[in-house]
């Protein structure tokens, strides 16, 4: 199955470099795939988007993920045994969540599982809940959750692999955010593979006169701008590292 852009395409990069990419240009477009492509995993790491063959809002899954549920006690004041926690934060930033199962058993003992209700989510009918997904909200307003908040009779021990969870996550960055961000990278690539293959008339919308003269000053300030935006970018709608256990 063939690659599908996601973020950008080859018709974005082309207005944004203003040239056209063809099979024997140079970069041709096979090179300028690889370049999306990279990019677009590069996002994908981090992240922002959603998975192949998915669309916006749906998150990247992950399935009976074990979770150590950390001691809220400090070394000034030692852990009692059998404690439990109200609270457990992850670093993942959760879309849905599909199961979330509490370990009754020991460390030690054949594992024992127990699902458990979630509550208090959009399209929830009130009854019966062991949990709820404590919810954040990110720089444009889009939600995605940081933990789980246990009620009394379902709170987790704290210890290693207290519970095992299968969900969706995303920071969910807006579409539109993305697209320029993905394209903006890529077209950095594209520019800076056309001057290194020498083939200034393709590149001379941006230069006039002598090509060696004006071409590496007027390239390096269009480069400069567009990586200034992506720092803007990743500034104000990228999230921001956090230590989850410190919420």
């Amino acid at each position: 199955m063939s690659y599908i852009f996601k973020y950008t395409s080859e018709t974005d990069i082309e207005r944004m470099v203003q040239f056209s990419i063809t099979d024997d240009t140079r970069p041709s477009s096979i090179q300028v795939a690889e370049i999306i492509k990279r990019v677009e995993k590069e996002i994908d790491a981090r992240w922002l988007g959603w998975p192949d063959g998915g669309s916006y809002g749906q998150g990247y899954s992950i399935s009976n993920l074990y979770i150590d549920v950390p001691s809220t006690y400090t070394e000034e004041e030692p852990s009692v045994l059998g404690e439990t926690v109200e609270k457990v934060y992850i670093p993942y930033p959760i879309v849905k969540m599909n199961k979330l199962e509490r370990r009754t058993s020991s460390i030690e003992d054949t594992p024992e599982w127990e699902e458990l209700t979630e509550g208090y989510y959009s399209g929830w009918t009130e009854g019966d809940s062991d949990y709820m997904v404590i919810w954040t909200t990110g720089p444009d307003g889009q939600r995605y959750g940081i933990g789980w908040y246990f009620y009394s009779s379902k709170k987790p021990k704290a210890g290693r692999a207290r519970l095992r969870a299968s969900f969706t996550y995303s920071y969910l960055v807006p579409e539109y955010i993305l697209k320029e961000y993905a394209t903006l990278k890529a077209s950095i690539q594209v520019l800076e593979l056309a001057v290194a293959s020498g083939e200034p008339t393709r590149l001379s919308v941006y230069t006039g006169g002598d090509f060696q003269e004006f071409v590496p000053r007027e390239l390096s300030k269009i480069i400069a701008s567009w990586q200034e935006r992506l720092r803007e970018i990743e500034e104000k709608h990228f999230p921001k590292a956090r230590n989850p256990l410190s919420l």
